[in-house]
């Protein structure tokens, strides 16, 4: 019985040490995998602070929202997203019930009065797109998957590349793209509920 034993425990840990050296690894020399998002204050996206990136997004994610939930857990936690987040964009996330002061412009305002009085959001997820100069390039809304998401940050970096400047918008392909009216809407087709809009 006594062998039996210890031959089961040999066996259990040439089975532990064989898992623990077939660990995959990153080469030498290869940066880890961004896992954090660099959040900012709307101080920042508004304001004129020192290496303050082109271009910002407010987040505008309800906590009792599943749809916010999700992006949060899946599309926000993509590495990719993580990524283009860090490297591009200021960001900043609000509650769009809390009455918690956040700055806007030259003032201070609920998050509450930001998302709905001055951004009219009435869906979650919403995300506003900031140029540098603290202007409204647009609102993307509704829940996207992490590659879908990617296109819509590709698409404001090509589209926007000058700060405060909605001149330089250039034309793409008609159903990503829409202009009408100095309406933006980024969307998969005519009529789809997910579009960017306002410039």
């Amino acid at each position: 019985m006594v062998v039996a034993g210890v031959v089961a425990a040999a066996v259990v840990g040439a089975a532990f040490l064989s898992c623990a050296r077939e660990r995959p690894t990153a080469p030498r020399g290869t940066p880890p995998a961004p896992t954090t998002l660099h959040w900012v204050s709307t101080a920042v996206i508004y304001g004129n602070s020192p290496g303050k990136k082109d271009h910002s997004l407010v987040f505008i994610l309800a906590t009792w929202c599943g749809w916010c939930k999700k992006l949060k857990t899946e599309t926000l936690a993509d590495t990719t997203v993580v990524r283009m987040l860090n490297e591009s964009f200021n960001i900043a996330q609000i509650d769009p019930d809390s009455d918690s002061l956040v700055v806007y412009k030259d003032s201070v305002v609920t998050c509450k009065q930001l998302a709905r009085s001055i951004y009219g959001v009435r869906g979650y997820p919403t995300i506003i797109a900031i140029d540098r100069m603290g202007e409204e390039l647009g609102a993307i809304s509704g829940y996207r998957d992490p590659a879908p998401f990617v296109d819509v940050l590709e698409l404001i970096l090509e589209q926007w590349p000058t700060p405060g400047d909605p001149a330089t918008v250039t034309s793409v392909a008609p159903d990503t793209l829409l202009r009408h009216d100095g309406i933006v809407r980024i969307g998969r087709s005519a009529g789809a509920s997910d579009w960017m809009r306002r410039i």
